[in-house]
């Protein structure tokens, strides 16, 4: 996002993490997603951001991803 500051953007990452978080919640009290599912869906993103640290400037940030993926995922709260 061109010329955010530094805050903007960390204001915004927290932001959709909450949605996200929130939707998974609803999405498994409702009974739309099993918790195995839910395991899953977690497993495989923070899988993505593992692949996507390639050794680039931004792999520093996919791992830190993946690591609070997997944090959520053990049932801690990432924020």
């Amino acid at each position: 996002m061109a010329g955010e500051t530094e805050e903007n953007t960390r204001a915004i990452a927290c932001a959709a993490l909450t949605i996200c978080e929130s939707l998974i919640i609803t999405l498994r009290e409702l009974g739309v997603l099993s918790e195995s599912e839910i395991d899953d869906l977690l497993t495989d993103a923070a899988s993505a951001q593992c692949s996507a640290a390639d050794g680039d400037e931004a792999s520093a940030i996919h791992r830190a991803s993946a690591a609070l993926i997997r944090k959520i995922r053990e049932g801690k709260n990432a924020i």
